[in-house]
């Protein structure tokens, strides 16, 4: 009987080791995610907002950033899932454009990840650049207009940008968003998230000038 009682406290105490130090790590990644989401802040001139901690400060939510950046309404911020939004797996950007309220598409690299989000009632859209057309998925209820929109500059810029193989682009409601599977917690990460920001800025100031 002694010895079940010693190994049931010796399973305990592994337990209770594991569980403290998933929490440890867990809190130390989100700290990383803290960090460069100001550095982001400070890059872009957007407020952050951190959450305060809960369950006792062992669990903390990742921060958002919003504002103005260049006249443009602007966040970046965790994607949730799951219930009240708790597993925070992926990075969200979204822009304010001027495009008409009814003009929609979605992008995404041709793999069946990205392409998940794309809907059947937009139309595939090709742009005539066989290449660019074979690697990426462009789909609107507009196909000339997107097409129009997305010329050789642009897609050059894409092609060299474009990197992540998850990364879906959509036009909603005049809302551009781009989504990506997830955070970043180092400084080559955030600098990835820039590099997509800066394309997500400039493909907002296309649609503008075009639709606009």
């Amino acid at each position: 009987m002694t010895d079940a009682w010693i190994l049931l406290g010796i399973m305990l105490v592994l337990l209770l080791g594991t569980g403290v130090g998933a929490i440890i790590f867990n809190l130390k990644l989100s700290q990383k995610v803290i960090e460069q989401f100001k550095k982001l802040g400070n890059h872009y001139g957007l407020e952050i907002t951190i959450p305060k901690r809960t369950m006792g400060g062992l669990y903390q939510r990742n921060p958002t950033l919003y504002g103005d950046y260049e006249g443009r309404e602007m966040s970046i911020y965790p994607r949730g899932y799951g219930m009240d939004n708790t597993r925070q797996t992926d990075i969200a950007i979204r822009l304010m454009t001027k495009a008409p309220k009814d003009f929609a598409f979605t992008f995404a690299k041709r793999n069946a990840l990205a392409k998940l989000g794309q809907t059947a009632r937009l139309k595939p859209c090709e742009t005539g650049d066989a290449d660019f057309d074979n690697a990426f998925s462009l789909r609107s209820n507009n196909p000339g207009a997107a097409k129009a929109l997305f010329g050789e500059e642009l897609r050059k810029r894409i092609v060299c940008e474009w990197s992540a193989e998850s990364g879906f682009l959509s036009l909603r409601d005049r809302t551009l968003a781009y989504e990506e599977l997830g955070l970043p917690r180092e400084d080559n990460e955030r600098a990835h998230v820039e590099v997509i920001a800066d394309l997500c800025l400039e493909i907002a100031s296309e649609v503008d000038a075009f639709t606009g």
